[in-house]
């Protein structure tokens, strides 16, 4: 079973910050003397703009891990948001000190702007570290997926492409250019892509899940199966393959397998899946059988409530 932090990174690492945030919360107050813990929560808070709140957690990080140059990186971050100028320079020397080179420091700064959605600043910080280190393959890798969020899937496409031709044993580089080669309507290049990345990386659920939603769409519904309940297996306590997997029951009209692997993603994070069922296309059977009403209401009432007031 994951603890607190392993969930609250896993939910980070996936733009979740809401829930992210949730977690690491509860690691901080299980596990004090942590630095890991403060790190990640101090990231949370820089990427949901929390300036002040990350400050004071990642300064708990630097006085117990004193050598990690990320979270120098991340404290020069905060004070330049907050006014800093002068604690900005600083914090941003001492992580050179530290190991960091000026391009790994402009990769990092990226990292922050793709997750505040400011992805035209990310771009900037990313090429300024790509001039300095043409031949690092994470940075090309980031460019895609700010291309990828842009839309322009050719040239997000050219760059992972880059980045495989640097490092063809990455797993994430192939889980992305999936997620390219899907979003520009190539299934099969996109499952083609996802088996690469598992054969080199078969414990992460990211993978899993994709490429079962990709032969979902493809209405390969036992390929489908097999891939989310091995993404479940990996990681029981994420939502994400639990709502996937009753999406999937929904469109068979298998109704109780369906309510119950969606009733897992509600105890789970119930309020981010109220907001996802209403839309959703694939939940059209389960509405119109109407199984889903009672559950709905049981879990989302306060959020409709909420919502309203």
């Amino acid at each position: 079973m994951m603890d607190n932090l392993a969930k609250g990174i896993s939910y980070l690492g996936t733009g979740e910050t809401n829930l992210a945030e949730k977690f690491l919360l509860r690691a901080a107050e299980e596990e004090p003397e942590r630095a890991e813990v403060w790190k990640n929560l101090g990231e949370c808070h820089i990427i949901q703009e929390k300036y002040q709140k990350a400050k004071e957690e990642l300064e708990k990080a630097a006085q117990l891990s004193p050598d990690d140059a990320e979270v120098f990186v991340y404290l020069s971050i905060v004070c330049e948001n907050l006014g800093d100028r002068k604690g900005s320079v600083k914090y941003f020397l001492m992580a050179e000190e530290k190991g960091f080179t000026a391009d790994q420091i402009y990769r990092l700064i990226s990292h922050i702007k793709i997750f505040q959605g400011k992805f035209n600043e990310a771009q900037t910080y990313i090429e300024r570290a790509i001039a300095l280190a043409p031949k690092n393959p994470s940075y090309h890798n980031t460019l895609g997926i700010i291309y990828s969020e842009f839309g322009e899937w050719e040239k997000a496409a050219a760059a992972l492409q880059r980045a495989i031709e640097l490092a063809p044993d990455k797993d994430a580089y192939w889980f992305n250019l999936g997620n390219i080669q899907r979003n520009m309507g190539n299934d099969e290049n996109a499952i083609r892509c996802y088996l690469k990345a598992i054969q080199l990386n078969p414990k992460e659920f990211i993978i899993w899940n994709n490429l079962g939603t990709t032969y979902m769409h493809l209405r390969n519904f036992s390929e489908a199966e097999k891939c989310l309940k091995k993404a479940i297996e990996i990681e029981p306590e994420h939502f994400r393959a639990h709502y996937n997997l009753a999406c999937l029951y929904s469109m068979q009209e298998k109704f109780s397998s369906a309510i119950e692997s969606l009733e897992k993603a509600l105890q789970i994070a119930p309020e981010k899946v109220c907001k996802l069922i209403p839309r959703d296309p694939d939940l059209r059977n389960l509405w119109e059988s109407g199984a889903i009403s009672e559950l709905f209401f049981k879990y989302c009432r306060k959020f409709i409530d909420s919502d309203r007031s």
